[in-house]
């Protein structure tokens, strides 16, 4: 799966799906009877698929951390999410990455930043 989004250009998404597919579900049972978490989570959910919602819930975690910075674990708490797990897969990710580099199948950042390559992350 890393291979192939580098291959095609699909590294940042690849990184989360597979990062996500690797770790405990961010979703909390205990909300999944709950209508507001249900509510808030609506926005995240892709019908194509529970690695997609993951996807989207991702990303907009790490969208609204730059946002605010601070507010995260009330955002967690109201979509029923585990934040430990979302940095959990901030460190996955990481990881991947690096296997990616040292492999020669992403440029460095050092020369992704001189490159001006969309690879830079």
């Amino acid at each position: 799966m890393l291979v192939l989004g580098s291959l095609f250009n699909l590294v940042e998404p690849v990184l989360t799906v597979a990062a996500a597919l690797s770790v405990q579900s961010p979703f909390l049972r205990s909300s999944q009877h709950n209508p507001d978490c249900a509510t808030a989570r609506q926005p995240l959910h892709s019908n194509q698929g529970d690695p997609f919602t993951l996807l989207n819930t991702f990303n907009a975690w790490v969208e609204m951390k730059g946002e605010r910075g601070s507010g995260s674990r009330k955002w967690c708490r109201r979509r029923g999410l585990e934040e430990q797990r979302l940095y959990e897969m901030v460190n996955l990710r990481r990881q991947f990455k690096e296997l990616l580099r040292s492999h020669g199948l992403l440029e460095s950042e050092h020369s992704a930043s001189s490159s001006g390559d969309r690879w830079k992350a």
